[in-house]
């Protein structure tokens, strides 16, 4: 009888000290009942969160006060009596109407031999603002970044892995869940930038230069180079001690892109400006020379014809009319140049000018032991033109291709080959007409290829070229809607494409 009446106070005194802890305690405190829900004690901290009194905390359950459903409510109290512990974010609703985030950590407790449910709640809705704002701020950071095609990376030193942001790891193709190091960064720096950037970098950490370079990267992934343009900066302790490198990159492979393409547009246009310009004064200078021209070569021609018997005098006079016959062509030349021919167009087939064109040709191929091939798709459209304009451009192709490959070799090889190619292909819902002259022979040079279409611009000795004879096929081409073009690789090939519309 005494051992039970002394369990039953040690009880009564445990509930006493639970109790006392319960409202002295600062923290928040409910003891509720698991079965139905119903808060049968409140602590002092827990009324004055929630700004009801005692006795309406009493009457209250947790639904009322939790805005999530009571079907997850329930499911948290069943785990912590399972359990007989649990720990759950929940929104609880306050009197005044305010809604806050609390973290909720429910133990298992026997009350005078009831199972209820001790929780303590904690208030984390500033916490839980500054993760949201924190998180809307990246998101913010991350789409300003896309949109500026900018990102950020850091590097810690004497630490091997990168820190990028998430567009910094767009730039680069790769996933941003990827732990990368700086070894495997600058693997993708293109091979013959690698040096210079990573000079820039060593110069930005130990002398405290400025890290500001445009340079590439090849993406495997893709298979793409891009041009990415990078700036940075280090930051270094009290002691001068260099901590971390800081930085930003941005893919700037569309403006690299315009901006070539502006170069070539604008190269284009000095060129036609040139032909326009020099075609003008062409025209006058041809009917200037043409006169006193003429006047020469009649003059030569009578000394040659008369009695008196001089044969070196005669020799001088032929050599006379071989050079003004030279000048007399070149005069021809300028005045196509300057578009005086008069000629109308008419419909003509690509064959037929080509044959016309090896007729003249061919011979000469053939002493300089040239191979010829001839490839010509069957069928092919009509085009309309001004034959005589287009068998110029083509023999002037073709004699290019001759000296080329007599510049490469002295005398029969198996690769000096001359091979003329003629098909058909659609362009813009169009039919055009393809003729390729190709060779095997010298290649034209990087430097070459920027001056090709200059007037007056030659690799030829004086007694071999003008340097009008691309210029004057250039601006024939273009007056026939069609367009003239080169592929070349230095010693080793050269591809020209004459590309002209076919009669619809």
């Amino acid at each position: 009888m005494k051992e039970k009446t002394s369990q039953k106070i040690s009880i009564v005194e445990s509930e006493q000290q639970f109790r006392s802890m319960f409202e002295n305690n600062n923290s928040i405190m409910l003891l509720l009942n698991p079965m139905n829900g119903d808060i049968k004690l409140a602590n002092p901290a827990a009324c004055d969160f929630y700004g009801w009194t005692f006795d309406e905390m009493a009457k209250k359950k947790i639904y009322e006060i939790n805005i999530l459903s009571k079907e997850k409510i329930d499911i948290e109290m069943k785990r912590a009596l399972t359990e007989k512990r649990s720990k759950f974010q929940f929104k609880h609703k306050l009197k005044s109407g305010e809604i806050r985030d609390v973290v909720v950590n429910s133990s298992l407790a026997k009350v005078q031999g009831q199972k209820l449910l001790y929780s303590i709640i904690r208030d984390i809705t500033e916490q839980h603002k500054t993760e949201v704002d924190l998180v809307a701020s990246e998101e913010r950071l991350n789409r300003s970044q896309k949109m500026a095609k900018v990102g950020s990376w850091e590097i810690k030193i004497g630490e091997e892995t990168i820190w990028a942001s998430e567009e910094a790891y767009n730039i680069f193709e790769v996933n941003n869940q990827k732990v990368i190091t700086v070894e495997e960064i600058e693997n993708f720096v293109y091979e013959d930038d690698k040096n210079r950037v990573h000079e820039a970098l060593i110069n930005l950490i130990e002398k405290e230069e400025e890290y500001n370079l445009e340079y590439r990267i090849f993406i495997k992934k893709s298979k793409k180079i891009k041009y990415v343009h990078s700036k940075a900066e280090c930051n270094y302790d009290k002691d001068g001690n260099p901590t971390v490198v800081l930085g930003v990159i941005r893919d700037i492979t569309a403006r690299i892109k315009l901006e070539k393409e502006k170069e070539e547009t604008q190269a284009i246009i000095r060129n036609q400006q040139k032909i326009e310009s020099i075609g003008l004064l062409a025209s006058g200078v041809a009917h200037e020379i043409n006169n006193p021209i003429n006047g020469i070569m009649n003059y030569s021609q009578l000394i040659v014809d008369s009695t008196f018997d001089n044969s070196e005098i005669k020799g001088y006079a032929d050599e006379i009319i071989l050079e003004t016959h030279r000048v007399s062509s070149i005069v021809r030349s300028l005045l196509q140049f300057s578009r005086q021919d008069t000629k109308y167009h008419s419909k003509a087939r690509i064959e037929d000018i080509i044959e016309n064109t090896l007729l003249l040709i061919r011979m000469l191929i053939k002493k300089d032991q040239i191979i010829l091939e001839v490839n010509i798709n069957k069928n092919l459209p009509s085009i309309d033109c001004r034959s005589q304009q287009i068998q110029q451009v083509l023999m002037n192709l073709m004699t290019n291709s001759r000296d080329a490959l007599n510049q490469k070799y002295k005398g029969f090889n198996e690769n000096k080959k001359l091979i003329i190619s003629c098909e058909k292909f659609i362009k813009n819902n169009q039919d055009w007409i393809r003729t390729t002259v190709e060779d095997y022979g010298t290649g034209i040079t990087r430097e070459t290829q920027n001056k090709m279409y200059e007037p007056f611009f030659t690799t030829k000795t004086k007694f071999k070229g003008t340097g009008l004879g691309l210029s004057i096929s250039y601006g024939i081409v273009a007056e026939h809607n069609g367009e003239l073009s080169f592929n070349t690789k230095e010693a080793e090939y050269t591809r020209f494409f004459l590309d002209l519309p076919a009669v619809k």
